[in-house]
């Protein structure tokens, strides 16, 4: 099942195909591609999701590690509506996590300067 999310922050998008797609730490699918959309300047995730999960529509998607160094994923926070997100749709609600890797050179840049 083909599955889009939209409007994560551009400094946390980068190749990410073949990364895990997870909920509550279970992988559900994959990335399958990550482009900009020119009309709005949004990154754009596709995603191939399991065809027997089934995700309300007020679920929201996060881009995070496993740990400091782990490595990436998405991860889904199943919401509770009963309305469930369709093949080929959205999912509307997206949310940043801190970039460790950027908080660290920043700690790291006042210390050299």
């Amino acid at each position: 099942e083909e599955m889009k999310v939209e409007t994560l922050t551009m400094n946390q998008i980068k190749e990410k195909v073949d990364d895990s797609v997870k909920v509550s730490g279970v992988d559900i699918g994959g990335i399958t591609g990550v482009s900009l959309d020119k009309a709005t300047y949004v990154a754009r995730i596709d995603m191939c999701i399991s065809k027997d999960i089934k995700l309300p529509i007020d679920s929201s998607a996060l881009i995070t590690s496993s740990g400091v160094i782990g490595s990436e994923f998405v991860s889904i926070s199943s919401g509770s509506g009963t309305k469930l997100i369709s093949k080929g749709g959205k999912i509307e609600y997206t949310q940043a996590e801190a970039n460790v890797g950027g908080i660290i050179d920043k700690i790291l840049g006042m210390f050299t300067k």
